[in-house]
């Protein structure tokens, strides 16, 4: 009986430390230490239109790979980096009398800030929903800046 006991009670140990690991889980995982790409984008159910493309410097997100859309940094046939994300979702945060408030909400369209990893060799920026690509735009010129000639 006490065999039985620590067998059940090793198997119940190293399920639990399987389900609360990383080992499997696409964790989110915040990176503060270089630039990334900010794409400011419209949505609206499904279609996206680029506002505009900077390359800033601070802290960005990583979600993992659980969403339907996903996208991809390439040069020339090369992806650099890829990730997902989900456009219909918006977190809303707000301080109210001094505590922070808000929540989630699905929308069908709007403004977007979609933040991904800086490549200096990235050429293009591509979306993907559920294995197809639906846009693509070039980030090669993003973080340009204008040369004073004499």
């Amino acid at each position: 009986m006490k065999k039985y006991f620590l067998t059940l009670f090793g198997i119940l140990f190293f399920v639990g430390v399987l389900y609360f690991s990383p080992f499997g889980k696409s964790a989110d995982v915040e990176i503060c230490d270089g630039q990334y790409f900010l794409l400011e984008m419209n949505y609206a159910q499904g279609n996206f239109e680029v506002l505009s493309k900077t390359v800033e410097s601070g802290c960005y997100s990583r979600y993992g790979d659980s969403f339907d859309y996903t996208y991809n940094l390439i040069s020339g046939e090369t992806t650099l980096d890829g990730g997902s994300f989900d456009p219909s979702v918006l977190f809303i945060d707000n301080l109210e009398g001094g505590e922070l408030v808000g929540g989630v909400s699905s929308v069908d369209s709007g403004i977007i800030y979609l933040k991904v990893p800086y490549y200096s060799d990235a050429e293009n920026f591509a979306i993907f929903f559920e294995g197809n690509k639906i846009f693509e735009t070039s980030v090669y010129d993003a973080g340009a800046k204008n040369c004073r000639v004499r």
